[in-house]
């Protein structure tokens, strides 16, 4: 649900939605005992996700974090 709602706020933003994978396996998420997220915020190789990202970063840094929030 978490990553569902921050999905949902980033692409209010402008991001492509791209959907919400489950990987409990991942490396990064694999001995996390609590509600964790890997959030991935547009391509490197993609121009206008850079430019995005560069241009409204504070909004980007605010779906996120409403995205928990909501899901709190």
């Amino acid at each position: 649900m978490m990553a569902e709602n921050i999905n949902a706020r980033l692409e209010a933003i402008g991001f492509a939605n791209q959907g919400v994978n489950e990987r409990p396996n991942l490396a990064v998420l694999r001995r996390t005992y609590m509600p964790a997220v890997l959030v991935e915020v547009g391509f490197i190789n993609n121009e206008q996700d850079n430019a995005l990202f560069d241009q409204r970063f504070y909004e980007v840094a605010n779906a996120i974090a409403e995205g928990i929030l909501e899901s709190i």
